[in-house]
């Protein structure tokens, strides 16, 4: 910068001085100058004129440059000044912001823009004021002025980000030298973890206090000399003394050694390894007592890094002995649980050898103790799962203490397998040997429950689906029978008439088929009547045989002059097809069915003295010469879920169904098996002495006028009922639902009430209850296609509705109906 500045003076001074040498020689020799140059004043004078203004030019060039020299050097100062500014802003951990006028933010760092959820230009230009939440109405000048005076100390404020989060913070105000751009410089930090800190460090020593005051064993602090400095009251109980205070007040630590040496042997092992582990020593109580505990004490530092104290606990090994004598009162309690217990606890080695079993394993594997004893384990298991459960105890062993379950069949003495599972856990012996320890029991019978059950939820599933599919089905029949019925009516044409009422035989077949299909699933209500269990077979063995596969033979014996009993003929129809279905899976799909019925008269001698158990029955018998059973199956065969094999198909139920439905109607079952040879099933019903006397029907069916509300959510059930019911001469009203019906039964006169149960929102039994209700003299008939929702809707009323089933026939709803109004 200096050269141009030194070169341009030394210009300067060369011109200046051939100017003056000019002028000089100018004066000198004017008259000679003259003559060589007649105008030589002029040029002369122009001569100085240029020379000067390229003096002037060239001094005012180099200052100019030396003013852009500077400018440079002052930019390049100042860039170096902010990226120090901007590192010392980065590395802070504070966030930092510069106030201009009216304490608005001028700039901003960026942990300040993080703090405050916003950007530098979101930010710049905003009053400080809107993040600083003030419960006080303090101004914000007043607040920077407070801080400013105590820039060392934080002032703390409550600030609220660009995005309303609101947390705890301390600022540090630094105001500005007079003539700065801003005018203060403001560092937040936020506080929410350092208050967090402070709590927990509270709580801890709260927690810290507790323990000290709750552990049971012994602590104390104790002086070099001796005094106790601080103990808990576990101490205080163990010495005999009422309180820590008292303890401190009246004890030394030397005091309490019932022996001195031994607390000289603490001592030297304190002073050679500043901590001494497990030390018994007696120590002597307030009453004179004596106790016996160890020692866990240590020698630290005091607070002020001078003095030595020690810190140590108690414990009273007087409750590790009693813990001793407990443990060998469990050990003997363990072996009395193990030699009495139902499940099987064995004991193997790392070989899978027999070490212990209990006497519960003889149930189990039909083999004595003592032969058990040396045996390997797997040598009782099926030779399938052998492998698996070796797999099972290698990784017993190599993680002892972790439970490993298992699952296998165990082939007893006797020949059958039982399916058993078990637990076993590794872990060692007395002398450090390895040992597994396996808890089993046998599950054969839970996994054929679980499998009946599972059957059982299924049959609930198609049980329920059969409910809807019933009742839809009933719909439709009922529409297609009453439209059928009133076409039959308008008909002249003979032969159409034979077409028509074909047609209403096959609705009536569909809907008896409907109700067998419910009584097998025995989800219809009883409905008995006098029959002759002959033509029942007959008309259900066309049925018998489709249910059943062509390799099966069906014979029959029925008896002639067979008496009549009372009973559902649906429900026997599916206590025979239970039974069939029963022996089909005894024969595995192959061999021979007989179905036999006869009278059998009750015995002479309690015909006189007895008429209850002097009984005449019609028995039933169905044999097959299938697997048969044996005592143990025979004895449960009854019982619900009870299967004697596992798999499909197999679930035990038709058995229990059939013995339901027996008893209902006050009849026998009883069955007689052999292994091998087949299964007879007797089912023995009482006679009755003569068939019931049909029941008078009404004269009239035709109606009076009387008005009737027809419910029904499906509309061409309820168009169909209600065409039927005006075909009898009775006003009829309807209604799509329960609240609708509702509505016209508070508005308008109705004598009854004919409504389906299963609709949507309010059922038809709940319509009906309402209905009675507001209207005990009202009449009601509900109707369904579901039979147990019909035996449902009167379950425990004592005055219970009237029902008819879908699909019902014309006259028979006409006869209903005119009864139910006549009452």
């Amino acid at each position: 910068m200096t050269g141009p500045i030194l070169g341009s003076a030394c210009l300067f001074a060369a011109i200046f001085w051939l100017l003056d040498s000019g002028v000089a020689f100018w004066l000198s020799n004017r008259d000679l100058l003259t003559a060589l140059l007649p105008e030589g004043g002029a040029f002369v004078s122009r001569l100085v004129y240029a020379v000067l203004l390229a003096l002037a030019g060239s001094v005012a060039g180099a200052a100019l440059q030396r003013r852009r020299a500077m400018e440079l050097f002052a930019v390049d100062k100042l860039k170096g000044s902010r990226r120090k500014y901007n590192c010392l802003l980065a590395a802070s951990f504070d966030s930092v912001i510069t106030l201009g006028r009216h304490a608005r933010i001028m700039e901003t760092s960026d942990s300040a823009e993080t703090l405050l959820e916003a950007s530098g230009r979101l930010l710049s230009g905003r009053p400080f004021d809107d993040f600083v939440v003030d419960d006080h109405d303090t101004l914000i000048y007043d607040l920077l002025l407070r801080a400013a005076r105590t820039p060392d100390v934080g002032v703390p404020v409550r600030i609220r980000s660009h995005k309303g989060r609101t947390f705890p913070a301390e600022i540090r105000v630094t105001p500005m030298p007079a003539g700065s751009d801003s005018d203060y410089v403001v560092a937040i930090r936020e506080t929410t973890s350092s208050i967090v800190a402070r709590k927990s460090l509270r709580h801890s020593e709260r927690r810290f206090q507790s323990l000290f005051d709750n552990i049971l064993d012994g602590v104390y602090r104790s002086a070099a000399d001796g005094c106790i400095i601080a103990a808990n009251p576990a101490l205080a109980r163990m010495l005999g003394y009422d309180s820590v205070e008292d303890l401190i007040e009246c004890s030394r630590t030397r005091d309490i050694y019932v022996d001195p040496e031994q607390r000289k042997l603490l001592k030297a092992e304190l002073d050679v390894h500043n901590t001494a582990r497990n030390v018994e020593v007696t120590l002597r109580r307030r009453d004179g007592n004596t106790v016996h505990v160890l020692a866990n004490v240590r020698a630290v530092i005091s607070e002020n890094n001078e003095d030595v104290v020690y810190e140590g606990t108690f414990t009273d090994v007087s409750d590790l002995r009693q813990a001793r004598e407990a443990l060998e009162d469990s050990e003997a309690h363990f072996r009395s649980l193990c030699e009495h217990a139902l499940d099987v606890v064995t004991v193997i080695d790392t070989d899978g050898v027999i070490v212990y079993t209990n006497p519960a394993s003889v149930i189990l594997s039909g083999i004595p103790v003592a032969s058990q004893i040396g045996t390997k384990l797997t040598g009782m298991l099926h030779r399938d799962d052998i492998e698996s459960v070796d797999e099972v105890i290698r990784a017993g062993f190599s993680r002892p203490g972790t439970p490993h379950r298992f699952t296998c069949r165990l082939c007893r003495q006797g020949g059958d397998e039982r399916l058993v599972e078990a637990v076993g856990t590794a872990y060692l012996g007395r002398h450090g040997e390895l040992r597994a320890a396996i808890h089993s029991r046998d599950i054969t019978e839970r996994v054929q429950s679980e499998q009946a059950l599972r059957d059982m939820q299924k049959l609930q599933v198609v049980s329920r689906l059969t409910d809807g599919l019933t009742h839809e089905f009933s719909n439709l029949l009922t529409v297609i029978s009453g439209n059928l019925e009133m076409l039959n009516e308008s008909i002249e044409v003979p032969t159409r008439e034979v077409h028509v009422r074909s047609a209403l035989n096959a609705c009536q077949q569909g809907s008896d088929m409907l109700r067998r299909m419910m009584a097998f699933a025995d989800r219809s209500d009883a409905r008995p009547e006098n029959i002759n269990v002959n033509g029942l077979l007959m008309d259900i063995e066309p049925v018998l045989r489709r249910s059943l596969s062509e390799t099966i033979d069906v014979r029959t014996d029925y008896a002639d002059e067979l008496w009549t009993v009372n009973i559902d003929p649906l429900q026997l129809e599916a206590a025979v097809l239970h039974l069939a279905v029963n022996a089909k899976e005894a024969m595995n799909g192959h061999g021979q069915l007989t179905i036999v019925t006869r009278n059998e008269p009750a015995p002479v001698a309690q015909q006189s003295s007895d008429v209850d158990s002097a009984t005449d029955w019609v028995c039933i018998s169905v044999t097959d010469n299938g697997c048969g059973m044996d005592k143990g199956v025979l004895r449960h065969a009854t019982d619900p879920f009870y299967s004697a094999s596992i798999g499909e198909g197999k679930n035990g139920l038709g058995l229990s169904v059939v013995r339901k439905f027996v008893e209902t109607f006050g009849g026998k079952l009883h069955i007689a098996s052999e292994t091998e040879k087949g299964t007879t099933v007797s089912i023995r019903l009482p006679r009755v002495s003569e068939l019931a006397a049909p029941e008078a029907k009404p004269e009239k069916c035709t109606g009076g006028g009387e008005s009737i509300l027809v419910v029904d959510d499906n509309s061409d059930v309820r168009s169909v009922s209600s065409a039927l019911l005006r075909s009898f001469g009775y006003r009829v009203k309807e209604a799509a639902n329960g609240q609708a019906a509702m509505h016209l039964l508070q508005t308008e006169h109705v004598d009854l009430l004919f409504t389906d149960l299963a609709m949507p929102h309010l059922s038809g039994q709940d319509l009906a209850e309402l209905a009675r209700k507001q209207n005990p003299n009202l009449r009601i008939l509900l109707t369904s296609g579901n039979e147990a929702a019909m035996a449902e809707a009167n379950d425990g009323l004592t005055s219970p509705y009237e029902l008819i089933r879908k699909p019902f026939r014309k006259q028979r709803l006409a006869e209903q109906v005119r009864e139910i109004l006549d009452a």
